[in-house]
């Protein structure tokens, strides 16, 4: 992120003869011990070398997802797999929702069923590698009938049908399944149990996340104490002009909750001048979970300015509309006095309107709803133009920075 932000200063600066670089970034150990990467973003021109922004990585990742990834791959499959059947009745019931479109939901039905069969595979590996095992067995220890003393007389000609038990069958499509799943996996990188150990690490502590609050207390003590860092930071002769919040995907919902909490919210906010959010899933998540955003609260005047920014091909990111076409926005909380109502100042779509549509199948198969999400900088191509550009016009403009 901090090369993209120097990459997208250098494309924006007036003064073209002014370059952006970043240091090597160095570990910071904060509250609780917790450690955080910090990394300075610096403009040389010809008056010198002057340091423009200090970035700070907020660690959530493993607090959220450590203790499902060191589970075994058959009780990750067997937990994901629960949880979609769960989810599937609150898929279907989305179909009256106003927020995400119908081809968006079915882009999502769609996605659940398939990462349903998923988990189902490695259930279903076990259980007819253990059957075919039995079958062998079986099949030896069974004694060989002594022929007869005599050749039984000759029976008219007839049309022999074996019958077939059901366990026969069962595991007869279950070494098709299996079949099918080993022909997929030679057309990708990695293999069915790290695609199912991936999923499972980070959806499961999502979905937990969102039901229940499970680690929410820890995530959002993390961003809490980074805040609180910067304030004593202050102590020590290192002060800040203004803070920025940058939230990409899950990373957002942890700033809206650090931001808009149920309860009141932290005083350490106060000094959040701008948020940023990236391909939110907001719109998502209200979809899916009609009351995670209700009751929330703000403080007044924090933050001063809302930045969103999304796509709208990806199904996860919000534009904080309702489908109807409403243009006011959907307001997410509001002060004690309910006089500052909390919604995005200004959401600005990266690329072209390209919409998911019921009429383009291919879609559906490739998931392109959910590739799209990973569509807000190319990879690892960082002289792209991409999200950073959009933000460093917003954060810098009229700033010495952009001079």
């Amino acid at each position: 992120m901090a090369q993209r932000l120097a990459r997208a200063l250098d494309h924006n600066a007036e003064n073209g003869a002014a370059t952006f670089s970043m240091q090597e970034a160095k570990e910071e150990d904060y509250r609780e011990a917790n450690k955080c990467r910090v990394v300075t973003v610096s403009r040389k021109d010809a008056s010198g070398e002057t340091p423009v922004a200090d970035l700070y990585e907020l660690r959530y990742g493993d607090a959220l997802t450590a203790a499902y990834r060191r589970r075994p791959p058959i009780v990750q499959a067997l937990l994901i797999g629960l949880l979609l059947l769960m989810k599937f009745p609150k898929l279907l019931a989305s179909a009256t929702k106003k927020s995400k479109t119908p081809s968006e939901k079915f882009h999502v039905l769609y996605a659940g069923f398939l990462f349903l069969l998923l988990a189902a595979y490695v259930p279903v590996l076990l259980w007819t590698v253990g059957a075919t095992v039995q079958q062998a067995i079986v099949g030896r220890l069974t004694p060989t009938a002594a022929p007869a003393a005599q050749p039984a007389p000759a029976a008219p000609a007839t049309t022999t049908v074996k019958a077939t038990s059901l366990t026969d069958k069962i595991v007869g499509w279950s070494r098709l399944l299996i079949v099918i799943g080993a022909a997929v996996g030679l057309f990708r990188r990695g293999s069915v149990k790290e695609a199912l150990a991936e999923t499972a690490a980070t959806m499961a502590p999502a979905l937990a996340y969102l039901d229940y609050d499970d680690r929410a207390g820890v995530v959002r003590g993390q961003f809490q104490a980074l805040l609180e860092h910067l304030a004593e930071k202050a102590s020590n002769g290192i002060t800040y002009d203004r803070v920025h919040v940058i939230g990409y995907s899950f990373g957002s919902l942890v700033a809206l909750d650090g931001l808009f909490p149920v309860d009141r919210p932290g005083r350490r906010i106060a000094a959040i001048d701008t948020l940023v959010t990236v391909g939110c899933p907001f719109d998502f998540v209200r979809t899916y979970w009609a009351d995670y955003f209700t009751g929330r609260q703000a403080m007044p005047g924090v933050p001063r300015r809302w930045l969103n920014i999304y796509n709208s091909l990806d199904v996860l990111s919000s534009d904080f509309k309702d489908t109807t076409g409403a243009t006011e926005g959907i307001r997410l909380a509001a002060d004690p006095a309910g006089n500052t109502p909390a919604r995005p100042d200004e959401s600005v779509r990266l690329g072209r309107d390209r919409p998911l549509s019921l009429s383009q199948p291919l879609d559906y198969l490739s998931l392109a709803g959910f590739k799209a999400h990973a569509h807000y900088w190319e990879g690892k191509e960082l002289f792209d133009t991409n999200c950073f550009d959009i933000i460093a016009r917003d954060l810098y403009a009229g700033r010495p920075a952009m001079a």
